[in-house]
């Protein structure tokens, strides 16, 4: 039995391209991001700011804290720079909230501010 060259190639050639798709398809945003180059987006809970990012394997670990009085949300671009430029990755982190207002320790809240309602008797 003759194997026709055009059919062997054609089966290799969908070998490659099925586990092409499956390499890339198959991994999480974290692992194509940092194994494939590429990028990846994380929004962050409200009023939380960027301290550090981390890789630990294939997942990013983010440290945040509370944001404080008058600070605004921002936007982080952590981006890989590879040793011949392929590959590159891109994690962006977005903040949300506009941080907390200044208070006073001086001042009375209204009674909008602390949602006091009246009482109802019956």
């Amino acid at each position: 039995m003759k194997v026709r060259t055009s059919n062997w190639l054609f089966g290799i050639m969908m070998i490659i391209i099925v586990g092409i798709s499956l390499a890339t398809t198959s991994c999480t945003d974290n692992m194509r991001a940092k194994s494939w180059g590429g990028e990846m987006s994380v929004n962050l809970p409200a009023n939380q700011k960027v301290v550090t990012a981390t890789w630990k394997d294939a997942d990013l670990w983010i440290l945040t804290r509370p944001m404080r009085a008058g600070e605004k949300s921002e936007t982080y671009n952590f981006i890989e720079k590879s040793t011949f430029g392929v590959m590159e990755g891109e994690i962006i982190i977005i903040e949300s909230g506009g941080g907390l207002k200044p208070t006073s320790y001086l001042t009375t809240p209204t009674p909008a501010e602390m949602d006091i309602r009246p009482i109802q008797k019956e």
